[in-house]
């Protein structure tokens, strides 16, 4: 289960504030433990039902704060020496122990699974802190003059005294323009850093603080896996799958009754394919089936829309309960209400209903788009760029899809930012391919800049995402840019505070690693994500497994909808304000409020993320 760490380390040897940062985190878990001494303080909240994680250990000089989930707890104990009659007793934080004595700051290579931990190096007086390869687990932290504080969530560094409040307005400009620049490292707040993900760093007390920081997963340095045909790519990539599935189910507890595992089904190959393989295990070891959460709204008659035949599809075939999304307006303006500043997310509301269930895990089909399972976005310019003409129009007669529009899109995709985002999001909501591709190409569409304050406009900076030449070099950018951490980063904490903890099987760091080394072509051919849907072909109902249509109307229109239901509610709350928000000076507000007025022009022409994200900035 999660944990929250946190920690401070002080030059002048007195580590105030560690007793607000665990209160600032209290919502994670009841059980707050404290370590302090020589200038430095280390804290934890854990859940409050009694696990092997126990995640803080101190012994022999050295103490460890940590939120670990390993993938192969036995073969890391095998690698480390300790005798299997101590390793039920050893508590996870132990084991990061074990592995710093063994390595020191090399013990990230060894270390496979979610995990952001401290180690406090009592005669070295040496700190050090690693977050896992795709950042899974949040760790922040801020370098002030004469103290190092680090916690999991953003107030548990700010709520510390003498912290800095003063806002990144760059970053805080790019977030109200919807221009989907996200920062691996900044957050809103200019003194609080994030560790990026892949990254380890230190803190060397005796040297004044000094801080050092580098990255010790390194993907692009990974090599191709070796020539092989796509059956055998295929059944090595369902091999990965079913492994990482196997080892991100919770541990069974005797004498339970009803499912302990939840997963979100989207009714997309990636999702259901975990829905699948989670179910198939969890039959194989005589457990409960899992319990299936979607953000579809319910079907309303026959026949069903696309998107509810391939959901249905998968339900049938397993035989595992189903659970629609109730779009409730009430929960999105709290949800909305909330400050979005702080790292607080949304996961729709699937771990309360999971909770609800009994489940204590949630399995997530999240990161299959951005490596094994991609569209080989950036193939078609990377020929174009080697002139390689034979293999462009192999792969394009292999495509079966017209030549100019397989260009035209591929292309677009490198040259603009965020088009093949865009591009998939208005086709999602229905739109013809010809009006998607005019959406996603639009600056307008790109840069929604109405709702931020004019002064504030000459701050945006852009987007971050990548220009595509190359599917690996994609994947590699995709990996690094931030957006997966930052949305597991809200997972993270609304599961906690549900009691139930998200997990990412296509995110397994062994699994990602392979399909960084599968050759280009197997990501492109058609109908595209060739090797994914050839490892899933005899588990996945064909209407899922070879399907096209990404579109989901029903669920955008239903999400829409629901979104402007809080409109009146929202006005209501900022007009009966004696004063604006504390924010309001960064925000368009006149501008808010006449969209806020008229839900029905909202309606005609949706595009919620700028609406959602001034609200969420407000805090009001």
């Amino acid at each position: 289960m999660v944990s929250a760490v946190c920690g401070i380390v002080a030059r002048n040897g007195v580590p105030e504030g560690l007793p607000a940062a665990l209160a600032a985190v209290a919502h994670w878990g009841p059980r707050p433990f404290a370590w302090q001494a020589d200038g430095v303080a280390l804290g934890v909240r854990q859940p409050s039902e009694p696990n092997r994680q126990n995640a803080l250990h101190h012994d022999d000089g050295v103490v460890v704060v940590a939120d670990v989930r390993f993938d192969d707890r036995d073969g890391l104990c095998d690698v480390l020496g300790v005798d299997r009659g101590r390793r039920v007793a050893l508590t996870d934080a132990a084991l990061v122990a074990c592995a710093w004595r063994k390595w020191g700051e090399n013990c990230t290579d060894a270390l496979y699974g979610d995990f952001a931990f401290a180690v406090y190096d009592v005669r070295r007086r040496r700190l050090f802190c690693a977050r896992d390869h795709v950042g899974v687990r949040p760790f922040f932290f801020a370098a002030l003059p004469g103290r190092f504080v680090f916690a999991s969530h953003v107030r548990g560094v700010l709520d510390v005294p003498g912290v800095p409040l003063d806002l990144d307005q760059a970053l805080v400009a790019n977030a109200l323009a919807c221009s989907f620049h996200i920062s691996i490292r900044g957050t809103a707040y200019s003194a609080v850093n994030q560790l990026p993900a892949g990254h380890a760093l230190t803190v060397d007390c005796d040297r004044g603080g000094v801080l050092r920081e580098w990255r010790y997963w390194r993907p692009d340095r990974l090599p191709r896996v070796a020539p092989a045909t796509d059956a055998a790519y295929a059944e090595e990539l369902l091999d990965h799958c079913q492994r990482a599935v196997r080892v991100r189910l919770p541990a069974a507890t005797a004498g339970r009754r009803g499912t302990d595992t939840a997963v979100h089904l989207t009714g997309g190959i990636d999702s259901s394919g975990i829905a699948v393989l989670a179910n198939r295990e969890l039959q194989r070891q005589g457990r409960s089936p899992p319990v299936a959460y979607c953000w579809q709204p319910p079907p309303s008659g026959e026949p069903k829309t696309p998107e509810h035949e391939r959901i249905e599809a998968v339900r049938a075939q397993e035989g595992i309960a189903l659970h629609y999304e109730q779009y409730d307006a009430m929960s999105d303006v709290a949800a909305m209400r909330s400050d979005g500043l702080i790292g607080s997310g949304s996961d729709f509301g699937t771990s309360a209903r999971a909770a609800e269930a009994g489940a204590r895990c949630l399995l997530s089909g999240l990161g299959g788009d951005d490596c094994v399972s991609g569209h080989g976005y950036g193939l078609v310019p990377h020929l174009l760029l080697r002139a390689r003409w034979g293999t462009l129009a192999a792969e394009l007669r292999a495509r079966q899809r017209p030549l100019f529009a397989s260009i035209v899109l591929d292309v677009a995709s490198a040259l603009v930012p965020d088009f093949s985002r865009r591009f998939g999001l208005a086709r999602r909501a229905g739109h013809s391919p010809g009006r998607a591709l005019l959406a996603a190409w639009a600056p307008r569409y790109r840069r929604g800049t109405k709702f931020l304050a004019p002064e504030f406009a000459k701050n945006v900076a852009g987007s971050s995402f990548p220009r595509m030449w190359g599917v690996r070099s994609t994947h590699l950018k995709f990996l690094a840019d931030g957006h997966l951490a930052q949305r597991m980063s809200g997972e993270v904490e609304d599961g906690m505070s549900n009691g139930v903890e998200w997990r990412y099987p296509l995110l397994d760091r062994r699994l990602v690693e392979f399909g960084l080394g599968l050759p280009d072509a197997s990501y492109y051919r058609y109908p595209g994500r060739l090797v994914m849907r050839q490892a899933f072909d005899r588990l996945l109902p064909v209407t899922v497994c070879w399907s096209t249509d990404k579109t989901e109307p029903l669920r955008f229109a239903a999400g829409c909808d629901a979104f402007a239901a809080t409109f009146p509610l929202l006005l209501a709350a900022l007009e009966g304000r004696g004063t604006p928000p504390a924010r309001a000076d960064y925000v368009d507000l006149p501008r808010l409020l006449a969209s806020l007025r008229d839900a029905e022009a909202f309606r005609a022409r949706p595009r919620p993320e700028g609406i959602a994200s001034a609200i969420g900035f407000l805090d009001f």
